[in-house]
């Protein structure tokens, strides 16, 4: 069973291949939030190394945020073009379900959300099994005390930006810069796919409004 799995909210994205329960093909894209115009040649890749095709695929997954909404746009476009063309199932996964500490304990998962707030995922990581803590969600910085103080780990992928603002309010914290983990990706995509969680409309969680959509109600 090939799966491609395909991850592009942050400056961190991700192209994967796994087949049955091993990756076969793993490559970063270049970091930025750009990195989303290489994505369809990165794919290409992946599938030559492998002398296959997008027909030889039996599932693909691609993150649906919360993240950037010009990176999360392209590779749902992507995702959903392909998976129309070649008739394949389409799964969405939670980005910041992407994101695993390497130590076990307590964690926050934290996407810089760019208007002085953060999205956050909060979870118990042991023996490599995870169970959340919470939804995903957004929320300002001034209010992370709430989800903080019993956290142990934050992983982010990008610590430079966010551990300045944060590290004296919470000294406590171990911090951890990961790119998303496409096993992970590739565990919770069989997983929906299993239990018939398709979502070929691939709708995206943004949390947040657009400006245009703020521009809209004014």
């Amino acid at each position: 069973m090939l799966t491609l799995l395909i991850e592009t909210s942050t400056e961190r994205g991700i192209v994967a291949i796994r087949k049955n329960d091993q990756l076969v093909f793993q490559k970063a894209l270049p970091f930025g939030y750009q990195n989303a115009q290489l994505l369809l040649p990165t794919i290409e890749e992946g599938l030559s190394d492998l002398k296959c095709s997008a027909q030889d695929l039996s599932l693909i997954a691609s993150g649906i945020g919360p993240g950037s909404y010009t990176g999360l746009r392209i590779g749902a476009m992507v995702a959903k073009t392909l998976a129309y063309a070649c008739q394949k199932p389409l799964i969405g996964i939670c980005s910041l379900e992407t994101f695993v500490p390497q130590t076990s304990g307590r964690f926050a998962a934290l996407i810089d959300a760019k208007i002085g707030g953060v999205y956050l995922l909060k979870g118990d990581y042991n023996q490599g099994k995870i169970e959340y803590l919470s939804e995903a969600l957004i929320t300002p910085l001034d209010t992370l005390k709430t989800w903080l103080d019993d956290v142990e780990i934050v992983v982010t992928p990008n610590a430079s930006r966010l551990r300045p603002l944060l590290e004296s309010q919470f000294p406590h914290l171990q911090w951890e810069e990961n790119s998303p983990s496409p096993l992970r990706m590739g565990f919770i995509a069989l997983e929906r796919w299993k239990m018939g969680q398709v979502n070929n409309d691939l709708e995206l969680l943004y949390l947040r409004q657009t400006q245009a959509e703020i521009e809209k109600q004014k």
